[in-house]
C-alpha cells in the first residue's frame, strides 16, 4: 500500500505518475500537482523474434537527493506501463538502487522509462542492465590424451603459444616464479588433473551467486511464485565457489514456462543448455601445469588462479550486481557482510560481456568498481565479444574506461571472423570449422548438465585471448612487482602491451596488434636499453640527400625516450652528416652533406636515461645526378645568335622541367647575364646584342622531381661586324611606379643628374643617395596586390603575376657602357640606349624574362 504524502514547505513538484509509480513513504514528504503528467509508457510483449541477449530487466538508478522508497513499492502496469509492474528492488553501493520489470523489455523501452524518471528529475542516473554472456562458441571434440610428450595434448597448443611468445617467455625465470594471483570471474573453480588445488595453483575465491531473485531484490517470491535456482548449489552467495555446471532443462529457471505477459515465452530462461564448464577452461588457459606428462600447459603455469563465481545457470535473469560486486571483492573492497579477501590480486580477468547499443557507455556500478580495481594497481582484462566484428567498445566490461580489451585471431594471424573489431590489442582465439589444428585447445569436462570426466576440448572466442593477455601481464608482475616499479600503471601496462603488439604481426581490425609476451616484458624493463625504433625508412632525398622517416617506441612515463641521433657514414666508415631529434619533434632528417651516386649506410640511436639503442644498419645510394646539355652551338650574326644543344640523355631517375634558360654573358664584366631567353625545345634566339663584341653562353635545365641543376659547358663566340659605340641626343622620363603595395616613386632622369627618388613603402627598395649619378628605384622582393603589376619597369615588360603571389624580381643592365645596375638602383653611364633585362622568378617555377629599354638623353 503507498501511504499519503506531506506537502513539502518548498515550491518543488512532482510528476504525480511517476511519484505514484516509485516513491513509496518517503523521508522527505513530496507533494505534487496533480494536472502534471508524464507521457504514459506504453510496453508491450516483446515480438516473438526478439533478440534474447536485448532483453532487459532491470535498471540501475541513483535517486536525486532527498527521494526515497520504501523497499518493494511497486506500480500496477496499467497507469504507466501496459501490463508491466516496476518494483523498487535491491540496494547497491554508493546510494544505488535497482528497478526491476515483471517481464522483460526491450533494451529501447527500458532505457525510455530511464530517460523519463531522469527527466522528472527523480533520479541522477539509470542505466539499462543488459545480462552478461559467456564469450566462447560450445566445445567441440576432445582432444585423447595419450600422455605423450612433455604434455600429452600440448602439441596441439604450440600454434598459439608459439605465436605470443610464451615458450620463448618461459625462459625467463624472473617472469615465471610464483606468487603473483589473477582473479577469474566466471562461472567458478574445477579441480582438473591439470590444474588442482593439491598443487596450490587455485586459491580461496568466493561465489556470488545466490539462492533466488528474492535474496537480491527483497521480494518474497521471484517473477510468478516459482523458486528458481541460478547458483545450482543450494546456497546463497557463500565461500565455496566451484563450478558445478551452468547446463540447464527447460524448467530449471522458472516454473510456469510463461515469463511475457500476454505472450508465449521467449526470454531463455527456460531453454535447455549444456554445461560450459567456461572458468576452467579461462582458468587453463592462463595457469595449467606443464611438465607434468598429461594435457597441455598454461602461458603462465605457475601463476594462481582465485575464482569469483559471477555465471551461473540462469545468466538472463541473475543479479545486475554479481559482476560489480564480484570486481570490487577480488580488489580487496569490502562487499557488504561478505568477508574481506585477504589475497592480494595483481590481475582481473573478465571473459564475459554484453553488447549494448552504443559505445561509450560503460553501466555506472562497472565503471566504479573497474575504477576502485585500477585505483589499486590491479589490471583489469576483458574479451572484446563474439559478436562478428561489431565495434568492441560497445561490449561491456571490455568497453569501459581503463580496462584491457582483448580481441581474438586465426591461426593465419588475422582477426577471427566471430571477433569484435577495434580492441585494444588481439591474441589467439581460435578458429570456426571444423579443424581443431586451428582451435584452441581447453580443460574442460565432459558433463552435459553436472560434473563428469575431467577432458581436452577444442573450443573458439575471444574468451580464450583475454586470459593469454591476462597471463603475460602476471608474468609482468611477477618480474616488476607494483612495489618496486610504481610507474608499472594499469595504463603503463597496457601502454607496453600494445606498443609490443605494435612491433609484432598487424591485422585489420585487431587493435594494435597481436600479442608478444617477450617484447612486452623487455619494454617494461626499467634498466634496459630502449626498444629499437621502428618504421624505418631511408629513401633518396633532394638532390643527392638523403631523408631518414622513423617511428618512435610508444614508451611508458617510468623511461622516455630523451633523444635520437641520426648518423650516416661513407663505406669507409666516416661520418658524413648527421641530425639529432627530440621525441617532441617531427622525426624526419634530411641530411644533405652527401655527394651523388654514393653509397652510405644509415642508423638511428634511441637515448634514454644512461642507456641506449642503435636500430640496425640501412644502406642507401644517394641519386644520381642528370647529365648537363651538351652540344651548344650557336649561329651569329651582327647583334643576334641562334643556339641550339643536346638534351641531357640520363636523368639520374628524374624528368626534365619544361623550359631550359639559356644565359649570355659579357666577357667584360665576367658571370654578368646580358641576355637570357627560355624555350621549351633544344633550341633558343638571342637578339640585341653588340656587333664585334665576344660573349660566354651556357644552357641550364632543371630537374621537375629532385631539385638538381644541370648546367652544359661554357660556349665563348664573338657577333660579327664591328663595334661601333652609341650616341643619343635625348633624355625620356624613365620610370614611374605605382603599385599597389609597395609604392615606388621615380622621377626623371637625366645623364650626370641626380633623380630626386623618392622610396615611399617599397619592399627591398632603396632611396638614392644625392650624388652625380641618376637612379632609378628597383623593386627586387614585392607582394603584387594586383592582377598587373604597375611597376613602370614590370609594365613596360609586360609581365602579368597573379594577385597575392611572393615573387622575387632581378634586374640586370646588359649595356655596360650606358647604365649598371648597383644594389637597388639603375646608374646612368653616359648618353644612349640603356638597356634592362627585368627577370621575375616564382619560387619552384622557371624564371620569366623581359627586356626593356630606356633612353638616356
Amino acid at each position: 500500500m503507498i501511504p499519503p504524502c506531506i506537502p513539502l514547505r518548498s515550491q518543488r513538484h512532482w510528476p504525480h505518475l511517476v511519484i505514484l509509480a516509485l516513491l513509496a513513504a518517503l523521508v522527505t514528504p513530496i507533494a505534487w500537482n496533480s494536472p502534471t503528467k508524464i507521457d504514459s509508457v506504453r510496453v508491450s510483449a516483446a515480438p516473438s523474434n526478439t533478440d534474447p541477449n536485448q532483453l532487459v530487466r532491470s535498471l540501475t538508478v541513483r535517486f536525486q537527493p532527498g527521494v526515497h522508497a520504501y523497499r518493494g513499492a511497486t506500480l500496477p502496469g496499467a497507469e504507466l506501463i501496459e501490463g508491466v509492474t516496476i518494483t523498487l528492488g535491491r540496494s547497491y553501493r554508493d546510494n544505488i538502487e535497482t528497478l526491476t520489470f515483471s517481464q522483460p523489455l526491450l533494451f529501447e523501452q527500458a532505457e525510455r522509462i530511464g530517460d523519463i524518471l531522469k527527466k522528472a528529475g527523480i533520479v541522477e542516473f539509470a542505466d539499462v542492465m543488459l545480462p552478461l554472456r559467456e564469450l566462447t562458441d560450445p566445445l567441440i571434440e576432445t582432444c585423447t590424451d595419450t600422455g605423450a610428450g612433455t604434455d600429452g595434448c600440448r602439441a596441439n597448443q604450440d600454434w598459439w603459444m608459439n605465436e605470443i611468445g610464451a615458450y620463448t617467455a618461459w625462459t625467463d625465470n624472473d617472469a615465471n616464479a610464483p606468487g603473483v594471483t589473477v582473479a577469474v570471474l566466471d562461472t567458478g573453480s574445477r579441480n582438473h588433473p591439470d590444474l588442482t588445488t593439491t598443487t596450490s595453483q587455485w586459491v580461496a575465491g568466493y561465489d556470488m551467486i545466490g539462492l533466488s531473485n528474492a535474496d537480491y531484490f527483497g521480494i518474497p517470491t521471484d517473477l510468478e511464485g516459482g523458486q528458481y535456482t541460478s547458483a545450482g548449489d543450494g546456497g546463497g552467495r557463500d565461500s565455496d565457489a566451484t563450478d558445478v555446471g551452468n547446463g540447464r532443462d527447460g524448467n530449471t529457471c522458472h516454473k510456469s514456462g510463461n515469463l511475457l505477459v500476454g505472450g508465449p515465452s521467449i526470454y531463455p530462461l527456460a531453454d535447455a543448455a549444456v554445461s560450459s564448464w567456461h572458468g576452467v577452461r579461462v582458468a587453463g588457459i592462463i595457469a595449467a601445469q606443464k611438465g607434468n606428462g598429461i594435457g597441455l600447459s598454461g602461458v603462465a603455469p605457475n601463476v594462481k588462479i582465485q575464482p569469483v563465481r559471477v555465471l551461473g545457470k540462469c545468466l538472463e535473469s541473475d543479479d545486475p550486481y554479481n559482476l560489480p560486486d564480484g570486481i570490487d571483492w577480488a580488489s580487496g573492497e569490502q562487499v557488504g557482510s561478505l568477508p574481506l579477501n585477504t589475497t592480494s590480486v595483481q590481475v582481473i580477468n573478465m571473459s564475459l560481456g554484453s553488447l549494448y547499443p552504443r559505445a561509450g557507455e560503460c553501466p555506472t556500478v562497472y565503471q566504479n568498481a573497474i575504477n576502485r580495481a585500477l585505483a589499486k594497481g590491479i589490471v583489469v582484462v576483458a574479451s572484446a565479444g563474439n559478436d562478428f566484428q561489431e565495434d568492441a567498445r560497445r561490449n561491456y566490461p571490455s568497453g569501459c574506461d581503463g580496462v584491457i580489451s582483448v580481441g581474438a585471431t586465426t591461426r593465419a594471424q588475422t582477426l577471427a571472423s566471430y571477433s569484435n573489431t577495434g580492441a585494444d590489442l588481439s591474441a589467439p582465439g581460435g578458429e570456426l570449422g571444423a579443424d581443431n589444428t586451428k582451435k584452441i585447445l581447453m580443460l574442460a569436462n565432459s558433463g552435459a548438465i553436472n560434473p563428469d570426466t575431467d577432458v581436452y576440448k577444442y573450443g573458439q572466442g575471444t574468451s580464450m585471448s583475454s586470459p593469454m593477455v591476462a597471463a603475460a601481464v602476471a608474468m609482468a608482475r611477477t618480474k616488476y612487482p607494483l612495489s618496486t616499479n610504481p610507474a608499472h600503471t594499469p595504463a603503463a601496462i597496457k601502454s607496453a602491451l600494445q606498443y609490443a603488439a605494435s612491433l609484432s604481426t598487424q591485422c585489420t581490425g585487431c587493435g594494435s596488434g597481436i600479442l608478444n609476451i617477450p617484447t612486452f616484458l623487455e619494454v617494461l624493463n626499467p634498466t634496459a636499453s630502449p626498444t629499437v625504433v621502428r618504421a624505418i625508412s631511408v629513401t633518396q632525398g633532394w638532390g643527392a640527400g638523403i631523408r631518414v622517416t622513423w617511428s618512435a617506441p610508444t614508451t611508458a612515463a617510468w623511461n622516455p625516450i630523451t633523444s635520437y641521433s641520426v648518423v650516416a657514414r661513407n663505406t669507409g666508415g666516416a661520418i658524413v652528416d648527421t641530425c639529432t631529434k627530440t621525441p617532441s619533434e617531427t622525426l624526419v632528417c634530411n641530411l644533405a652533406n652527401t655527394t651523388q651516386d654514393t653509397q652510405y649506410t644509415v642508423a638511428i640511436t634511441a637515448t634514454r636515461g644512461a642507456t641506449s639503442s642503435t636500430s640496425p644498419i640501412s644502406t642507401i645510394t644517394s641519386r644520381r645526378q642528370a647529365s648537363a646539355p651538351s652540344g651548344l652551338q650557336v649561329t651569329r650574326s651582327d647583334t643576334s645568335a641562334t643556339f641550339s644543344w643536346t638534351e641531357p640523355t640520363d636523368l639520374g631517375g628524374d624528368t626534365l622541367g619544361q623550359l631550359a634558360e639559356l644565359n649570355v654573358y659579357s666577357t667584360q664584366t665576367g658571370d654578368s647575364v646580358v641576355r637570357r631567353c627560355y624555350a621549351n625545345e633544344s633550341t633558343c634566339d638571342v637578339t640585341e646584342l653588340e656587333p664585334g663584341t665576344t660573349y660566354w653562353a651556357d644552357v641550364k635545365r632543371w630537374g621537375n622531381q629532385f631539385d638538381f641543376t644541370f648546367t652544359s659547358a661554357r660556349l665563348e663566340f664573338t657577333t660579327t661586324g664591328t663595334y661601333v659605340a652609341p650616341t643619343t641626343t635625348t633624355v625620356a622620363p624613365v620610370v614611374t611606379t605605382t603599385t599597389v603595395a609597395p609604392v615606388v616613386t621615380t622621377t626623371t632622369i637625366s645623364s650626370g643628374g641626380s633623380s630626386g627618388t623618392t622610396n615611399t613603402s617599397g619592399v627591398g627598395s632603396q632611396t638614392p643617395s644625392s650624388n652625380s649619378t641618376s637612379t632609378v628605384a628597383v623593386l627586387y622582393s614585392v607582394k603584387v596586390g594586383a592582377t598587373t603589376v604597375k611597376s613602370k619597369l614590370l609594365a613596360l615588360a609586360k609581365l602579368k603575376l597573379p594577385t597575392g603571389s611572393k615573387y622575387a624580381v632581378t634586374v640586370s643592365a646588359t649595356s655596360k657602357k650606358i647604365c649598371k645596375v648597383l644594389g637597388t638602383a639603375i646608374k646612368t653611364q653616359k648618353k644612349g640606349t640603356c638597356s634592362v633585362n627585368v627577370i621575375v622568378t616564382l619560387k619552384g617555377k622557371k624564371p620569366t624574362s623581359k627586356l626593356v629599354k630606356i633612353l638616356v638623353k
